[in-house]
């Protein structure tokens, strides 16, 4: 693949990641029912690759927000 292919494919990759770790925080908060309609037993049964977006999508995230 070209490097502007590998660049696109992280960036949607990382995309992706950061939309899976504010649904897993909204599903944290006290606002869950106001902000999204998202169940515990939604959450329980993400599938495995989307919980390790919600991994390494928080540790972008946060080192986002460390270095902004």
């Amino acid at each position: 693949m070209t490097v502007e292919v590998v660049k696109l494919l992280t960036a949607l990759q990382l995309e992706r990641a950061n939309v899976a770790y504010h649904v897993f925080s909204a599903g944290n908060s006290s606002n869950l029912n106001v902000t999204f309609n998202v169940t515990n037993e939604a959450i329980a049964n993400l599938p495995w690759d989307v919980w390790s977006d919600i991994f390494h999508g928080g540790q972008e995230f946060q080192t986002h927000m460390d270095n902004f």
